[in-house]
């Protein structure tokens, strides 16, 4: 088959780069979209570190019922978004570009012969209209297309909080996924200005933290957690049960499901009203969290995570402006009626409030 006819879409759109697309099941001997998962995957020519990232956290046991929904098929791929796994990418064909060695140019595996991540990257490239529209994303964007879960992200070295070390261990222990992300200066050599790699393990007694870096070959890292703290300057966790939240892992909320009530906003200045009625279990004050997020639309061009519009949050006498395209807000506060407002929200924007207790929202 030509060339013309497997590629799907552009590798780059800022320069013509005439790249050859091959088969995947032609390039590695007994190929197959996936076995065990255990087969990794190395990030390549791209800088899509935090993907690349993500789908090593997808990989895991912990992530399971995730992989299922996202890797439908060889060529169909669901993510999830507003709710549900409501955005599917069909691919035409297995087929990726390739270098002049006939080795895969953006993602490839180095340990096995199974290929669901590197289609997984390029259903991610087919959505944003090219390969290189990959660049300079975040984990925590992939991991909740994934997984539907919400982020928390914690700053690290001087302003990391005192018990993180438990923090990381309960959340990874509970089925949550780390990421830990460093600011390098950046040369010609370097694609990326920060580099995001995996939390792929967490031990207790030694406390140690076991790093993937996407970029090379090697299985993990293993640090100590000081170094863990001064080497990285933060940590994204992506988090399936909200229990894992650090305001709320020393908590008695209640027992069961946590709540989600998705509401969308609209355009410009929004007022969100709850009444907390009832305090947690432990009596210290009612829990909840709000999370916002920003729908973001590919336009064919280059930096769509750049494009995430500042929301400016105010509550409590606080204000905070949003920059990424999702933040969450824990809450543990005294019952009664509160009011959260959002101005210069962009379209496409909506909030989760989570909540163990049935509390009454409103948008006004």
């Amino acid at each position: 088959m030509s060339n013309n006819l497997l590629q799907e879409f552009p590798t780059r759109i800022s320069c013509e780069v005439n790249a050859n697309w091959v088969s995947v099941v032609h390039i590695y001997e007994g190929a197959q979209l996936y076995d065990d998962k255990n087969t990794k995957f190395k990030q390549g020519n791209l800088g899509d570190c935090w993907l690349a990232a993500a789908i090593e956290s997808l990989r895991h046991d912990n992530n399971k019922q995730a992989f299922e929904k996202v890797v439908q098929g060889e060529l169909t791929y669901k993510f999830w978004q507003e709710g549900d796994y409501n955005r599917e990418i069909i691919l035409q064909s297995n087929a990726i570009p390739v270098n002049d060695a006939g080795e895969p140019e953006f993602m490839r595996s180095i340990d096995g012969t199974e290929y669901w991540g590197i289609l997984l990257e390029k259903a991610y490239a087919k959505w944003v209209g090219s390969y290189e529209g990959l660049t300079g994303g975040f984990w925590s964007d992939a991991m909740q297309s994934f997984t539907g879960g919400v982020i928390e992200r914690i700053k690290l070295q001087d302003r990391a909080p005192e018990n993180l070390f438990n923090i990381m261990l309960q959340s990874f222990q509970n089925g949550s996924s780390l990421c830990c992300i460093i600011k390098k200066d950046i040369n010609e050599q370097e694609m990326e200005r920060y580099h995001t790699c995996c939390c792929i393990s967490i031990e207790e007694g030694a406390s140690k933290v076991m790093i993937r870096d996407p970029y090379v070959i090697s299985d993990c890292h293993e640090m100590t957690f000081s170094e863990f703290v001064n080497e990285y300057h933060r940590l994204d966790i992506c988090h399936s049960n909200l229990d894992n939240f650090k305001e709320f892992q020393r908590k008695n909320i209640s027992p069961g499901e946590w709540q989600e009530n998705i509401i969308k906003l609209k355009e410009g200045k929004n007022e969100l009203s709850i009444e907390l009625t009832e305090t947690d279990d432990d009596g210290e004050g009612c829990s909840f969290l709000i999370e916002v997020i920003q729908t973001l639309k590919p336009d064919g061009q280059l930096g769509l995570w750049q494009k995430a519009k500042e929301i400016e949050v105010n509550y409590e006498d606080k204000m905070e402006f949003i920059k990424y395209p999702q933040q969450a807000f824990p809450f543990i506060v005294p019952q009664g009626n509160y009011s959260i407002t959002f101005r210069d929200t962009p379209p496409d924007a909506f909030v989760r409030v989570f909540s163990k207790k049935h509390y009454p929202v409103q948008l006004n």
